[in-house]
């Protein structure tokens, strides 16, 4: 977990608070890791192809479609504040409900992929959850 862990005092309190800010994605790999110890590389060719069919995708969603929305969320519990942030791949506002779009391709055929991969519905729930949070939803 790459977070950026930092002390931060309060000088009305003179309290210490542990600052850590992390991304929905990092904290959502640290939080669901499992046992297996096989790291996965992306050629900078995949990943490059993962780019452009995120942006052909965003492309096609047409002019309503809002892409690569930034959001954060701040929790303080005891001495820790936690910084949340990162990004919606899509959004789109209708005039009664939100749809939020965690873009994923592969280069796999797609009969041999795992339904629903729990680390990226994981993330697209907290973009969800925050959003909603923000937008009294």
């Amino acid at each position: 977990m790459d977070a950026l862990i930092e002390s931060i005092t309060d000088e009305e309190e003179l309290e210490v608070m542990t600052q850590i800010k992390i991304s929905v994605r990092e904290l959502i790999e640290y939080v669901l890791r499992s046992g297996d110890i096989n790291a996965v590389f992306l050629s900078s060719k995949r990943m490059q192809d993962g780019t452009k069919a995120h942006q052909r995708f965003q492309k096609a969603a047409g002019e309503d479609y809002l892409q690569e929305v930034s959001i954060s969320y701040e929790v303080v519990y005891e001495d820790v504040h936690l910084l949340l942030s990162g990004r919606i791949d899509g959004l789109i506002k209708m005039e009664d409900s939100v749809t939020i779009d965690e873009i994923k391709s592969t280069a796999r055929n797609l009969d041999d992929l795992e339904i629903g991969n729990r680390l990226h519905w994981a993330q697209v729930w907290m973009y969800a959850y925050m959003y909603a949070v923000q937008n009294d939803l």
